[in-house]
């Protein structure tokens, strides 16, 4: 539909120009943040009301299609826009553009796609410590320990130490129900 798309362009100005605004980040880092939510099929697909609300297995696709799990070459520009994201669902919730239960749940669903991109990076988790530069990084402040933890290790001692610590994240019962993990009671 051409009227999302032309949105969806909107939308992203608002965001670059917030983002510089807010946290003097240049234009180009934020359109990287933006295009990973910039799918117009992604959105008001969900059985919830909320426009920008993505359930976490229809994200997963889009993810899928995005990750070079040959080479592993884009695993940095991946890895930051998936934490970028709290960005853009900052930007949409203090805009009004999405509801503050849509904007918690969409946290839940970033947190989890933190911890998929966790084990995925594995023992080169170590070089993804960028994103404590970033502002407002005192929300992952807990995952620090953890990526310093994974320098230096080999493939099997990282995995270790990156299962033990996602043992104490349990991924919320919503976030398996949509990804079909449980049944529905």
């Amino acid at each position: 539909n051409a009227n999302v798309e032309n949105t969806l362009i909107g939308l992203n100005i608002y965001f670059l120009k917030y983002m510089f605004e807010t946290y003097q980040i240049p234009f180009k880092f934020s359109e990287y943040l933006w295009n990973i939510v910039s799918v117009k099929k992604l959105f008001n697909q969900s059985k919830r009301n909320g426009f920008f609300y993505i359930d976490v297995k229809a994200f997963d696709k889009i993810l899928e299609k995005r990750i070079d799990y040959s080479f592993g070459s884009n695993l940095l520009e991946m890895f930051g826009k998936i934490w970028g994201l709290n960005y853009v669902y900052e930007f949409l919730e203090n805009t009004d553009l999405i509801s503050k239960e849509d904007a918690r749940l969409m946290e839940e669903n970033n947190t989890y796609h933190f911890h998929e991109i966790i084990k995925y990076a594995n023992d080169e988790l170590w070089q993804m410590n960028f994103i404590f530069k970033w502002p407002n990084s005192h929300r992952w402040i807990e995952y620090e320990l953890l990526f310093n933890s994974t320098y230096g290790t080999d493939f099997n001692t990282a995995q270790q130490i990156i299962n033990l610590f996602l043992k104490n994240k349990p991924v919320p019962q919503r976030i398996l129900k949509q990804k079909g993990q449980i049944t529905k009671k």
